[in-house]
């Protein structure tokens, strides 16, 4: 009996042991129902295609989604953070964009709710971070962040303009003389993409840049600031874009000003909004970049295995830079139609979890490679 009664005693103790070193999530949580996105009620056709990616992978996963839209203002998201931490019913997860410096606020005010967030498209401020650390280093309930890599975008697309003009032997002065089109001064995605343009020039020494300008990411004001910039710099022959409805603007600009897009001068821009790809395949556009709005629903599929036990930490990390490729004439008939009709509506994200897959070996954010057409037949 007392051999029996120590033995009970030691395998007790075992079992605490191991139980005190199991992660917070390693044990499954079938409790994970709903998920909050709070958007920008913009033009931009970028913030439609997070929520309809958010919505299909929801479906696929069987969580239910509520949208909240509010204006870009960092003090009404405040104000819709606040009345979810006082709901009765709280949600299980908020996925949101924190604009202007109020990302601490918003981790700070869900922690204390004991509500789950994930911030997209976004990173704090080194202010901030002093006090937030990383997702999950100090607060838990911040389980994780992704946004595009921008810098590395804006110095790839200024790469890949530079050796086309250079293969259409479009020089003058035996330079490469390119103009930055970007969005606003002093917001992030602007000022990353153009650190990486800047990059690009630091690269080669008959690659100069000759004009950065603000074209607010809309058509009407980057056509009016091309025309202004090729009107005063008729030796310019690329132009770097940081989205495509700019880049669709730039062209009408080059074009009103004489030039022949693909000819005279290359463009080329981000985003792969549907309308792009009609202009890539008659060579007014060289390339676009994207693959980003799909970053909604990466989040919640994390989120997903994170709550079943699987946590993504260990492969990926708690700050994800989003997986962006480019289309340009080499691959854009294999693409366009996929790319530009919906194509998370093709995705079968229950198939991506490490829940629901025994073959899982690895988190596959690479939209070309997910959307490939050996891909897509073999599902059918």
């Amino acid at each position: 009996m007392r051999f029996q009664r120590h033995l009970f005693l030691f395998l007790t103790f075992c079992f605490c042991i191991l139980a005190s070193f199991t992660p917070p999530n390693a044990l499954a949580d079938e409790t994970f129902n709903e998920v909050v996105f709070i958007r920008l009620d913009t033009t931009y056709p970028i913030f439609n295609q997070y929520e309809d990616a958010l919505r299909k992978a929801a479906d696929d996963l069987n969580i239910e989604v509520k949208v909240y839209t509010i204006d870009p203002d960092p003090y009404e998201l405040v104000q819709v953070i606040q009345q979810l931490a006082r709901a009765e019913n709280k949600t299980d997860l908020i996925i949101t964009m924190a604009s202007g410096h109020v990302g601490e606020t918003l981790i700070k005010i869900l922690h204390t709710a004991n509500i789950e967030i994930a911030l997209v498209n976004m990173e704090l401020s080194e202010k901030n971070r002093k006090s937030t650390g990383a997702p999950r280093e100090i607060y838990k309930n911040w389980i994780a962040s992704m946004a595009p890599d921008y810098e590395e975008a804006g110095q790839r697309l200024g790469e890949y303009l530079y050796r086309r003009a250079k293969e259409k032997k479009l020089r003058t002065n035996w330079k490469v003389n390119m103009c930055a089109i970007h969005g606003i001064e002093g917001i992030r995605a602007s000022m990353e993409s153009i650190n990486g343009v800047l990059q690009a020039q630091q690269q080669h020494d008959d690659l100069l840049i000759n004009d950065i300008l603000e074209g607010y990411w809309t058509t009407d004001k980057a056509q009016k600031v091309a025309a202004d910039h090729l009107f005063r710099h008729p030796e310019t022959n690329a132009l770097w874009v940081i989205n495509d409805p700019a880049v669709i603007g730039v062209v009408k600009a080059a074009e009103g000003n004489g030039l022949t897009p693909g000819k005279d001068i290359i463009i080329g821009g981000m985003n792969w909004h549907p309308d792009i790809f009609d202009y890539i395949k008659d060579g007014r556009v060289e390339v676009s970049i994207g693959g980003h709005f799909m970053d909604t629903a990466w989040l919640l599929l994390l989120a997903y295995d994170y709550h079943h036990g699987h946590d993504f930490m260990p492969y990926i990390g708690t700050e994800i830079k989003s997986s962006m490729q480019m289309i340009d004439k080499e691959n854009v008939d294999i693409y366009a139609d996929i790319i530009g009709n919906e194509p998370w509506e093709k995705i079968d994200f229950k198939s991506l979890t490490q829940t629901h897959n025994p073959q899982w070996n690895g988190y596959n954010f690479n939209l070309l490679k997910l959307l490939a057409p050996s891909q897509i037949n073999q599902k059918n």
